[in-house]
């Protein structure tokens, strides 16, 4: 599908923080102190994967999300997926409270998992919206038929040429040319939005503009460009903002009504520059994160976190956890102000407008 505009020409942004407004119902029950069903859950179905990307930050020492990752076997890539059963029981019970979205990312890689085909049939059966962030390799043809049904897929790219996703990806150089060519596969079936997104760091800095080419030539709606996440924050980017500013202005030469340039570096890098200025935090009641370790947690960031965790699905189902008083105390109790950055800060602060700010004469613009 190509991507559409707004009347007067706007294109339709996939990132907007905006699209919360729309959830009527959960902000009234917000206004009123009460906790929520989640509009999406985040299911992590597999901790193991097939790249090995220095970035990530559930392997990035240092990174609130590798407290406990690697277990107690102390492995970087550890070999753990979901049981089968308990990932099609979670997509039946958020189904049934209420939940409208069900987002399949890492962990590790999603399409690892030796029943992901079932498990993404199920959420499609189950009347949820999907979504899958992906390294786009293993994407068989029974994959790609599936994605067919989903509502967008998202593949980390990274890079522009071989040699740089070898660098950054930690893998041999010509699996790009796959990753491409099953991007074009999927193209060609029809079905969820396309994006790709490239997390700008040291590595790849110069690439900036060739992937924009190669996503747009392999068929990809949109390329995001975004800070990559670090326990230095803003500090990575030292003396390599205008640098990468500049680069991504040069990416928008590929802009046509099909393909979008979506500029997310400024923006986010404010997000890593310090602490949360609230202390109400609404990520954690309109998205769960869902372990590949059966944890319930806050966010990605917190994920694999003692202050992250707000429950677990190991001996309960998921509607049993976020229904329980301990899940509502550590909710209540939690201060978003003592992260050390977040990168749904607009997001929160967004919704701390909506829900909490006194409005004066609301009739009056």
């Amino acid at each position: 599908m190509g991507s559409s505009a707004l009347p007067g020409g706007a294109p339709l942004n996939p990132y907007t923080n905006l699209k919360i407004a729309r959830q009527f119902t959960r902000l009234d029950a917000l206004r009123r102190g009460e906790q929520i069903v989640p509009t999406q859950v985040e299911l992590v179905i597999s901790d193991l994967c097939n790249h090995d990307c220095w970035f990530c930050h559930n392997r990035l020492s240092g990174m609130p999300s590798n407290e406990h990752f690697a277990g107690s076997e102390g492995q970087r890539n550890p070999n753990r997926t979901m049981p089968t059963a308990k990932a099609l029981e979670t997509i039946e019970c958020a189904a049934s409270m209420g939940v409208r979205a069900i987002l399949f990312s890492g962990g590790g890689e999603p399409t690892v998992h030796k029943d992901h085909a079932l498990i993404f049939q199920k959420a499609l059966d189950s009347g949820l919206a999907a979504g899958l962030i992906t390294n786009g390799e293993k994407l068989t043809p029974e994959t790609l038929a599936l994605l067919r049904g989903f509502s967008w897929v998202r593949v980390s790219l990274d890079a522009g040429t071989p040699e740089t996703y070898a660098r950054v990806r930690g893998i041999s150089g010509d699996r790009f040319p796959r990753v491409l060519d099953n991007l074009r596969r999927l193209r060609c079936l029809g079905g969820p939005y396309i994006g790709v997104t490239f997390l700008v760091m040291r590595e790849n800095i110069m690439e900036i503009e060739e992937a924009a080419r190669v996503a747009k030539e392999a068929g990809a709606e949109s390329i995001r460009y975004s800070p990559t996440r670090t326990p230095a924050g803003a500090g990575y980017y030292g003396g390599l903002y205008s640098e990468a500013t500049a680069a991504i202005e040069s990416a928008k030469q590929h802009q046509t009504p099909g393909f979008e340039v979506i500029d997310q570096f400024g923006k986010k890098l404010g997000d890593l520059a310090g602490p949360p200025d609230y202390s109400f935090c609404a990520t954690q009641q309109f998205q769960v994160y869902i372990g590949a370790d059966m944890g319930l947690y806050r966010c990605c960031h917190l994920s694999y976190n003692d202050r992250g965790i707000v429950g677990s699905i190991k001996d309960q189902t998921f509607q049993e956890a976020w229904e329980s008083q301990f899940k509502r105390e550590r909710i209540e109790q939690f201060d978003a102000r003592n992260c050390h950055f977040c990168t749904f800060n607009q997001w929160n602060r967004t919704v701390n407008d909506l829900v909490h700010s006194q409005v004066m004469h609301p009739e009056f613009l």
